[in-house]
């Protein structure tokens, strides 16, 4: 699957989850960033969500409860198309 992402050309990042501990790895220019599992502990406090915002060439990733945050994604070529 990642050979596909890259040969695109296309792929920024990839959001996915879930792994128990969470993760963030930048593999060959594609940031993935995995979500923390819910399933850790009783709630709230185990809860994991993450907020994502596009600025520009950048993105930034808030982690909230569990979810780590990701101030970084610099990407000077990023364009979003919709």
């Amino acid at each position: 699957m990642r050979k596909v992402l890259e040969d695109s050309g296309k792929v920024v990042a990839v959001f996915q989850g879930h792994h128990h501990a969470g993760s963030y790895n930048l593999i060959n220019g594609i940031h993935y960033y995995t979500l923390a599992a819910m399933c850790e502990g009783p709630y709230p406090e185990n809860n994991a969500y993450a907020i994502v915002e596009v600025l520009g060439d950048r993105m930034i990733v808030t982690g909230n409860r569990a979810a780590k945050s990701v101030y970084r994604f610099n990407q000077p070529e990023l364009t979003l198309q919709f």
